[in-house]
């Protein structure tokens, strides 16, 4: 049957359709920018745990890199130092970053915290140098060998200002550079710090004249010519503070910036921050100049246990912790390893401060955190609450983390046990 004409020309007819409105177009984008707003941060904490996972686990894989590392040499050394130029050898074949390098193949994303902002360590700087400035050595005469090798042709004066080696280019040389961009590019770089511990381990008394002992007369104890060198197992196997309580690792602080000459390395850029080469040893806190103040060279001591001794700047040291202030002794003062060189990087959003990852001797990653949020992590140094630094909040509590003045042959071991 045929359908009506007026009726199969109103089925052919188009319906027609209602318009979004402005007011529902606004709508919809109201929610959608709730709906960012609010999983944004989420997003970001997810990103930021993601990032703090990773860098422990890179941390672990360098922990179980300087075991075997301290396995095959037979100082039993845990690394041959820092990655440092003129303070530890050349870093293309010295310092624990080559040593990883060279040992299982470690570099690049592998020595860097993720969170870091920082990539680049401050001894490249020293490798390059600046022009019309000598690049004077930091190590004692039998250790000069480690300006050679790859090293060999760059210009390197002693204390004394005589040459070491036959090395010909300048500070600031092209070559000079060159090396350091071809470094960068094999991944031989890093945002960690090491310990003292790690780099130096001790201190290398000697007899002084009366009798007694001293430290190096020529050397600060940040220098290798005071101390005995990196860390080794037999150390470790001997002290009586426990290896989960002996820091080696963590995400180190900026500290000088990229000049123009080492803007011309590859990677680098003028301004930039470059990040602490390792922790400078013991120091104390005088409140006379509100500063902290190294172990002078030359510095006298006995070696007997703390509980025998009768002079000396860590005879009858106590170490403080959240409870005790701490005692400092014979001469009054604690002294404590410096630990401005490490620089929390990682939010703890449920705290609403920052915390610090770091290696333990044992292989084990611990979380620290930055209590009073003053950028740094303080082992108990009795800063006063009108300094311009912060209160002093112990940090690093000495049975979590130990932060002595050295890591000692013999101690009560029960001081440092939870």
């Amino acid at each position: 049957m045929n359908r009506p004409h007026s009726l199969k020309k109103s089925f052919d007819r188009p319906v027609p359709r209602a318009g979004v409105s402005v007011s529902e177009i606004v709508v919809v984008l109201i929610i959608v920018f709730i709906v960012i707003g609010l999983g944004a941060p989420v997003l970001m904490r997810l990103r930021e745990q993601s990032r703090d996972v990773q860098c422990q686990n890179h941390l672990r894989q360098i922990g179980v890199a300087f075991l075997q590392f301290a396995d095959e040499n037979d100082a039993t050394q845990l690394s041959t130092g820092a990655h440092d130029f003129l303070s530890d050898g050349c870093p293309i074949e010295f310092g624990w970053v080559s040593d990883l390098y060279h040992l299982k193949r470690l570099s690049g994303a592998t020595l860097h915290c993720p969170s870091h902002s920082l990539t680049h360590a401050e001894g490249v700087a020293d490798l390059v140098g600046t022009p019309g400035t000598p690049s004077v050595t930091r190590m004692p005469a039998d250790l000069n060998f480690r300006l050679g090798g790859e090293c060999a042709d760059f210009l390197v004066e002693a204390k004394d200002g005589e040459p070491v080696g036959d090395g010909k280019l300048p500070p600031g040389d092209s070559g000079r550079i060159e090396m350091a961009s071809e470094m960068i590019r094999s991944g031989m770089t890093t945002n960690y710090a090491p310990s003292w511990y790690l780099a130096r381990s001790g201190i290398a008394w000697e007899r002084a004249d009366d009798g007694l002992w001293q430290t190096s007369p020529d050397w600060p104890v940040s220098e290798r010519g005071a101390t005995f060198g990196p860390l080794n197992l037999r150390l470790l196997a001997i002290s009586p503070i426990p290896q989960q309580n002996i820091p080696l690792l963590a995400e180190g602080t900026p500290t000088i910036k990229v000049s123009e000459t080492l803007a011309s390395v590859n990677g680098l850029t003028q301004g930039e921050h470059l990040v602490a080469a390792m922790l400078n040893g013991p120091v104390t806190w005088d409140q006379s100049t509100d500063s902290f103040v190294s172990l002078p060279p030359g510095t006298v001591a006995d070696r007997l246990p703390v509980d025998d001794c009768e002079t000396g700047p860590f005879c009858g040291d106590e170490l403080p912790t959240a409870e005790v202030e701490g005692d400092g002794g014979v001469d009054g003062k604690i002294w404590l390893q410096d630990t401005r060189n490490w620089a929390p990087q990682h939010p703890d959003f449920a705290a609403g401060v920052m915390t610090l990852n770091i290696l333990m001797a044992d292989g084990s990653v611990k979380k620290v955190r930055d209590l009073n949020s003053d950028n740094w992590i303080n082992p108990g140094f009795p800063i006063p609450n009108d300094s311009e630094l912060s209160v002093p909040t112990v940090e690093l509590l000495p049975f979590q983390v130990y932060s002595g003045s050295i890591v000692p042959h013999s101690l009560s071991r029960e001081n440092f046990l939870d």
